[in-house]
């Protein structure tokens, strides 16, 4: 019985047994952009609707995780962001035109990109 007992407490995981990758591992990272006025957010970039979301309030910089082609905006753009900051946590997207997409967090939108090209896609 001893021996039966010491084996099972030198038992050891088989060396070939791999955890499952962290998922988190894999997201790319999020890319902090900045919004040239108060910015609406909703859950279907696809068509501008479903739920609306928190406001994003002018001049606020957010962490967007991936944009994304949907529904064209009166200025003809189609780039969404889905937005990764607290409260929005990648459950909302917001038009891409909406921010400034240089690295600039202040002035006019006007002449700005349509999308900031170093976001990942979704």
């Amino acid at each position: 019985m001893y021996g039966a007992v010491r084996l099972i407490n030198n038992w050891q995981e088989p060396a070939t047994t791999q955890r499952p990758a962290d998922p988190a591992a894999q997201q790319p990272a999020a890319r902090a952009e900045t919004t040239g006025g108060p910015t609406s957010t909703w859950t279907d970039f696809g068509n501008a609707g479903g739920d609306a979301g928190p406001l994003i309030p002018g001049n606020s910089t957010v962490q967007v995780a991936c944009k994304v082609t949907g529904f064209r905006v009166a200025n003809g753009n189609t780039w969404w962001y889905r937005i990764a900051s607290p409260p929005w946590n990648g459950m909302y997207y917001a038009s891409g035109d909406a921010f400034y997409n240089n690295g600039q967090t202040s002035g006019s939108l006007r002449g700005t990109p349509p999308v900031d090209d170093r976001v990942p896609a979704c």
